[in-house]
């Protein structure tokens, strides 16, 4: 028989290890640098070409994108980042969704 708090279902999950959240630690931190440095040069861009942020109804005064807004941008064009991913990396005949090839089983 288990303590109480594994009784009760508030165990801690095994994956609480050091291991684990170190690893969470950096993936993390990779992905708010990337999402910051887009934020970087899409306002750059911004500012030479035209826009692809406008501030929103409910913040009128906001002069600038946050890496939010960046996010909800990314968020906004999954079918076309995941393209060119797959065209990236080469597997352009496999389904956006990450399904199977659609050329074949």
């Amino acid at each position: 028989m288990g303590t109480l708090t594994a009784t009760l279902g508030w165990e801690e999950c095994r994956a609480w290890t050091k291991n684990a959240i170190e690893r969470t630690s950096q993936a993390l931190w990779v992905t708010m640098t990337l999402l910051r440095l887009a934020q970087f040069q899409l306002e750059a861009r911004r500012l030479e070409k035209g826009t692809w942020w406008t501030a929103p109804p409910w913040w009128p005064t906001k002069d600038r994108p946050s890496v939010l807004d960046v996010l909800r941008l990314v968020r906004n064009s999954r079918t076309e980042v995941l393209q060119l991913l797959s065209e990236w990396l080469g597997i352009e005949g496999r389904n956006t969704a990450g399904g199977s090839d659609k050329t074949g089983p």
